[in-house]
């Protein structure tokens, strides 16, 4: 993923991994728990949503990488990680450590 200058994919949990990264995304919703977030990513520029997996094709897709400039990718990847710092770990063991110590 650090390598990588594009993601396709679903909008599930790999979505925060991508964002963290600030690596732009195509995504589609494979299961109706992801719609909230792919909907809200997309508003935000973060991601482009393609909307349900089941009503795509590759023409859908093939558009989508077509019509990608550097500077969609570019503030896809700012907008992501405006988002998402990747230190939730570290909060969160914060937080643990404090309960049991």
């Amino acid at each position: 993923m650090l390598l990588a200058d594009l993601s396709i994919g679903s909008s599930g949990s790999t979505t925060w991994e991508r964002c963290s990264l600030g690596l732009p995304a195509i995504v589609s919703i494979s299961a109706n728990n992801q719609r909230n977030t792919a909907n809200t990513l997309s508003k935000r520029k973060c991601i482009i949503n393609l909307g349900y997996v089941k009503k795509l094709n590759e023409t859908k897709y093939l558009n989508a990488i077509t019509n990608i400039g550097k500077n969609d990718l570019r503030n896809m990847s700012k907008n992501s990680m405006s988002l998402v710092d990747g230190d939730g770990t570290k909060r969160i063991l914060k937080h643990i450590l404090l309960l049991t110590g």
